[in-house]
């Protein structure tokens, strides 16, 4: 059975491989133990393969790309602190811009401060868009910082 879902992690596939494997990493133990003892010595090889398909989408399309990993505030902070203290590196390798969701408790870390100063020169900490006030209400400045984000991504009629 690893055998089986090896061959269809093949690296060499492209997007359609990393969009496949990311979307079962979290979810399946067999997965993750292949993710383990196949991908990670082959890491520097994943993100070339990565940085091929920013490099190819961003010349196809005339426009510089932007990745949002999201989610990540959804993990326990020991794990969000071995993700981000043990692959700092590799987090920062991709040549395009990644915003990454890390839980809030992680920003007042010790480490987290050691891996932006080691690895995320230049970052920034965006704060959560406040939807709502703290007595239901709706927040219509909020809504208009949404409204206007996503009209700078697509057209209004969408």
């Amino acid at each position: 059975m690893v055998e089986e879902k090896q061959k269809g992690i093949g690296l060499g596939v492209g997007f359609t491989a990393i969009v496949n494997l990311s979307g079962k990493i979290g979810t399946q133990v067999t997965t993750r133990e292949i993710t383990r003892d196949v991908i990670k010595p082959r890491m520097s090889d994943l993100i070339d393969a990565i940085n091929k398909i920013i490099v190819d989408a961003e010349e196809k399309l005339g426009k510089k790309l932007l990745v949002i990993i999201d989610d990540l505030n959804k993990v326990n902070l020991e794990k969000a602190e071995e993700l981000f203290y043990g692959h700092g590196a590799e987090l920062t390798q991709p040549l395009c811009k990644v915003i990454y969701t890390i839980p809030q408790p992680l920003l007042f870390s010790n480490k987290i401060r050691q891996i932006v100063l080691q690895y995320f020169d230049g970052h920034e900490v965006l704060g959560n868009i406040k939807l709502h006030n703290r007595n239901g209400e709706v927040s219509s400045e909020g809504y208009e910082v949404i409204k206007e984000v996503a009209q700078k991504r697509m057209n209004e009629d969408l």
